[in-house]
């Protein structure tokens, strides 16, 4: 049987469930938030690849752009699609410093 994601949080982090629930919910409502509001004629970059660098950890922008290219690759986006969120992330860092990241996903399990 698969864990929910909460489940998976709270067993890594070994915090109380209700309080991963009441964090991630919060996070992701904030998140949409912030991305939803964000001016973009204000800067070259929407929120998640221009904005969300300045709100969070290095940990949580890398997984959520390597979220987002996915999403993309799965849905049937275009290379273009794909190939902007890659210059997006080497315009935000060397690609040494998000490389740990996509090698941490090698020991993942890829679903299709």
């Amino acid at each position: 049987m698969t864990l929910s994601l909460v489940e998976d949080v709270t067993i890594e982090t070994e915090l109380d469930s209700k309080v991963v629930n009441t964090v991630t919910e919060s996070f992701a409502k904030h998140l949409h938030k912030r991305s939803y509001e964000h001016d973009a004629s204000k800067s070259s970059f929407d929120y998640l690849t221009g904005g969300l660098h300045a709100d969070v950890s290095d940990k949580i922008l890398y997984h959520t752009m390597g979220m987002l290219i996915v999403y993309l690759e799965r849905s049937g986006a275009d290379e273009v699609a794909i190939a902007s969120i890659l210059h997006s992330l080497e315009l935000l860092a060397p690609k040494k410093e998000w490389q740990p990241y996509i090698d941490e996903m090698q020991s993942w399990t890829k679903g299709y």
